[in-house]
């Protein structure tokens, strides 16, 4: 589940279903650091949050939102980069990519 907190209102901007394969490689487990991560601007506020769950564990990950130098807004979706769990992370330059981003990485995910 996505929820934006865009316009001062919660909302769930989207939903569905993945595997327990996909929650468990995605949320729970350690990845090995490669390539790299990006970082929320320095501005960056809370934007959203995306919610995962499966029967016993329920798991965050926050939505950045922040200004580029070029005034144009980043959108992040990611929580920790440093290896620990979750290792799921999306950047994009509009909150309507980020999500269509994040729906297409579970799905693929599978």
């Amino acid at each position: 589940m996505v929820i934006s907190l865009a316009l001062d209102q919660a909302e769930i901007v989207q939903q569905g279903i993945f595997s327990q394969e996909t929650f468990q490689r995605l949320f729970l487990d350690p990845y090995e650091l490669s390539g790299e991560r990006y970082h929320p601007g320095k501005d960056a506020t809370m934007h959203g949050v995306l919610l995962a769950a499966d029967q016993f564990t329920v798991v965050t990950v926050p939505i950045w939102k922040w200004k580029a130098g070029d005034g144009a807004p980043r959108f992040l979706c990611q929580a920790s980069d440093d290896g620990r769990a979750p290792s799921f992370s999306v950047f994009s330059l509009s909150e309507s990519d980020l999500v269509n981003q994040i729906s297409q990485s579970l799905r693929l995910a599978r």
